[in-house]
């Protein structure tokens, strides 16, 4: 078990060294138990600034 840890710190490390870019941020918004006609029915009240 302590080998399978190893390794897989090491080939993490070494995909971490390989990125030339840094990652950009990917943000998720989950609501959950919300109709689906939400969106559509209070699409005036949304806005560029959130």
């Amino acid at each position: 078990m302590k080998i399978l840890c190893f390794i897989v710190v090491l080939t993490s490390s070494f995909f971490a060294r390989c990125q030339k870019e840094s990652p950009k941020n990917v943000i998720g918004i989950v609501i959950d138990q919300m109709c689906y006609d939400y969106s559509c029915r209070f699409e005036k009240n949304y806005s560029e600034d959130g």
